[in-house]
């Protein structure tokens, strides 16, 4: 049998270089890998995997569950980040190629800037519909809000924060905003708001 590993956390948290430090581990192993990436998330290269840190691993992006399975090539590891952007479809393909040998290694965003799971494109189910048949790794940031003072909180952060115009977006802004550091940041839930 294969193996779903499930990466979550909020922003900043390190999903992504997870991620690409498991892939790089499975092809030192002389494993097959492909790696995937939703093409709504160009923000560093359309055709990589970047984390924010900008270290970047060659990627396949994919518009949705049908179009990844196009391009799947019989590999051994099938690597998918930004999993929570792809549509409910991904939970069937997810499990099937577990049961078909396959490990499949997936980042994810657990919870919406709202605190809410974050559900898959067009449907009620999340992330949280997959959890119970993966080993889960749950990272966590460093809550960068500031005080009137300037001093960064500093505490643990699980929680992703929407900004608009440096403060708490509204809980009707759109769910899928593809940003970095001007949008979004790591908070603490005593630090997290919604406006």
């Amino acid at each position: 049998m294969g193996e779903l590993q499930i990466i979550v956390g909020c922003m900043y948290a390190g999903k992504t270089a997870e991620l690409q430090r498991r892939v790089r581990r499975e092809v030192i192993a002389g494993r097959r890998v492909q790696l995937f990436k939703p093409v709504i998330d160009d923000r560093y290269d359309a055709n990589a995997v970047v984390s924010h840190d900008r270290i970047g691993v060659e990627a396949v992006p994919v518009a949705d569950t049908r179009e990844l399975m196009l391009f799947l090539n019989d590999p051994d590891i099938i690597a998918i980040d930004e999993l929570q952007f792809f549509d409910a479809a991904i939970i069937g393909f997810c499990l099937e190629q577990v049961r078909r040998g396959r490990t499949v290694i997936a980042s994810a965003l657990a919870t919406d800037f709202r605190g809410e799971p974050f559900r898959f494109r067009g449907s009620n189910l999340h992330i949280g519909d997959l959890m119970p048949h993966a080993v889960i790794t749950t990272l966590r940031a460093i809550c960068t809000h500031k005080d009137e003072e300037g001093i960064i909180c500093g505490s643990d952060a699980d929680m992703t924060q929407r900004l608009v115009d440096g403060k708490p977006a509204s809980a009707d802004a759109p769910l899928v905003l593809v940003g970095g550091a001007e949008d979004y940041e790591a908070r603490c839930r005593r630090h997290h708001y919604v406006s």
